[in-house]
């Protein structure tokens, strides 16, 4: 049954996630490198669903054994980018904080202080949307096509931008399905996760099967 090992699949990614987050700071930096490559290793056991071939429970780790290094290069890539995005909103959120607190009173400071924040978390949305992007489907395209990790950022970023309005309603609709999802403590991520990997696979497959 597909969809045992599906949610199988996910209970397995949700304790390694977990054990890894455990371990500080260089926990966090890994479940972005893991999350890459697992993701990959869906997207194959997508593929191998949409040929006939079955879905196996070894296909969660596919990843690993196809262009690693590639899917490697692409969580490096989009690290560095979070962090320059994050120092960046940083500087200007904190030089606009300044500002106010040596050109304002107390009351007027905190008056404008959610404007501020709003505005600080707005930026933030601006700079990081092309950067998720550029990583929606560069895991297919590294596992499934062979494309060079830079290549397939670009190509993600490019197919994402020109399906722009769809992505975007897309990402909606999955925020909030997460939201009701983790409600019922996480469970309904065991249908979710899978749900999203095999829409996933569909876009991949309708935008870039003629172009890669």
């Amino acid at each position: 049954d597909s969809m045992g090992l599906w949610i199988g699949m996910v209970i397995v990614f949700g304790v390694i996630q977990i054990a890894v987050s455990l371990v500080p700071v260089l926990g966090s930096l890994a479940s972005i490198f893991l999350s890459l490559t697992i993701s990959a290793g869906l997207m194959i056991g997508a593929q191998s669903l949409d040929n006939g071939e079955g879905l196996r429970f070894d296909h969660r780790f596919a990843g690993f054994q196809r262009n690693f290094g590639q899917l490697l290069l692409v969580g490096l890539i989009y690290l560095v980018g979070t962090i320059v995005m994050v120092i960046l909103v940083v500087v200007v959120f904190g030089g606009a904080m300044f500002a106010l607190f040596m050109g304002k009173e107390a009351g007027a400071l905190a008056g404008m202080a959610p404007a501020t924040i709003l505005l600080a978390m707005l930026l933030f949305f601006a700079l990081i949307l092309p950067l998720v992007m550029s990583i929606w489907f560069a895991p297919a395209l590294v596992a499934l096509n062979d494309v060079p990790a830079v290549q397939a950022m670009k190509l993600s970023f490019i197919g994402c931008l020109k399906n722009f309005l769809p992505f975007l309603l897309y990402g909606i609709v999955l925020f909030l399905l997460g939201i009701l999802a983790i409600i019922p403590i996480g469970l309904g991520l065991l249908l979710l996760i899978p749900t999203t990997v095999c829409a996933n696979y569909v876009s991949y497959k309708e935008i870039f099967l003629e172009e890669v």
